[in-house]
């Protein structure tokens, strides 16, 4: 008995299908077909090349189209352009600061990793000082320490006159006297520079910001605190070093407390040592230490009124160029020479 088979299998066995007739009028619709999208294809290469041509005439007649163009083909090549992954390692954050503490004392060390970031800002308060707290939040700064010398009689005084020099942006804005100065500050070049000179010495060595304190406890990575006439005692200390890649770093110890009495020098001398520190030198100390972190005082100074206005701060900007500082002496009190050829 033969197997039952299906229909199609049976139209299968007869041969390949009939295949259509491939008429004329067959023809003559596929060479219409094939003529209608060449047509197409060559309109719109032509509409391309008319507007790639208005776009160079647009750009070399008016510049201001130039960055429309570039700015749109720039935003579609990085839509459709993969971006490797930022790797956090390889960026150096500005600033870090860590608790430190020894046998008598506690406080923080802050890295600076530019020395370009730091700026000299000085009191914006009319014959009085400021608090670096204030310095800090009215200019936007990212950190800030209390900066140099200032007159305080008794402990009792506005915070408003410096002793030695003030200089900032490259501007001399306070010289109380000709002969040399103890000073502290960093060159155009982010140098750190610490000695003593004089104003005219000063702008030759290309100083951007500087204050007068003293003395100074490392230089070419020698410590130079020895003995215990030069250790100047148990107090709240701020000093600033230089490392040999650049990095800045501030001492800020808290002093003249139960928690806390004090560093000498020789303490704050073996902190930067230890830390690889070619160059440092001390700040003005006592109750005027402190150090500020993103608005917020982060040590506790010694005063009983809390913070001390003072004349002058070393603050960090993320941006420092765009900052404008302010002579709130206006020559009143500086060197007339140095106030006359600065003008």
């Amino acid at each position: 008995m033969e197997p039952c088979k299906p229909d199609w299998y049976r139209r299968l066995e007869k041969g390949p299908f009939q295949q259509k007739t491939f008429t004329s009028r067959s023809m003559l619709a596929v060479e219409k077909r094939v003529k209608n999208r060449a047509s197409r294809h060559t309109r719109r290469i032509w509409v391309s090349g008319i507007v790639a041509a208005i776009a160079v005439v647009m750009t070399m007649s008016f510049p201001h189209w130039k960055s429309v163009f570039i700015g749109s083909i720039g935003t579609n090549i990085a839509a459709h352009t993969e971006q490797p992954p930022s790797d956090p390692k390889n960026k150096k954050e500005l600033v870090r600061v860590e608790n430190i503490s020894g046998d008598n004392w506690r406080g923080k060390m802050m890295f600076v990793s530019d020395p370009k970031s730091i700026r000299v800002v000085v009191t914006s308060e009319p014959e009085k000082g400021e608090r670096v707290t204030g310095m800090v939040k009215r200019t936007g700064a990212i950190a800030g320490v209390n900066g140099g010398l200032y007159e305080n009689p008794e402990g009792m005084g506005s915070g408003f006159l410096p002793i030695g020099l003030v200089v900032s942006e490259a501007k001399p804005f306070f010289v109380d006297k000709e002969a040399k100065q103890h000073i502290i500050g960093f060159t155009d070049t982010g140098n750190l520079l610490i000695g003593s000179y004089s104003m005219e010495e000063l702008t030759k060595m290309r100083i951007k910001e500087a204050v007068t304190s003293f003395p100074q406890i490392i230089s070419g990575g020698r410590p130079l605190i020895s003995g215990s006439a030069m250790d100047w005692g148990l107090a709240p200390r701020t000093a600033v070093g230089q490392k040999a890649d650049g990095t800045v770093i501030f001492i800020v110890i808290d002093g003249r407390q139960q928690a806390s009495i004090g560093a000498t020098l020789k303490d704050i001398q073996a902190l930067f040592l230890k830390q690889d520190v070619v160059t440092a030198g001390l700040l003005d100390g006592g109750a005027s230490s402190e150090l500020v972190l993103n608005g917020e005082l982060v040590t506790t100074p010694s005063g009983q009124g809390g913070e001390q206005r003072i004349p002058t701060g070393f603050l960090v900007f993320d941006q420092p160029d765009r900052i404008v500082v302010e002579n709130p002496w206006n020559g009143k009190y500086a060197h007339p020479d140095y106030v006359s050829e600065n003008r």
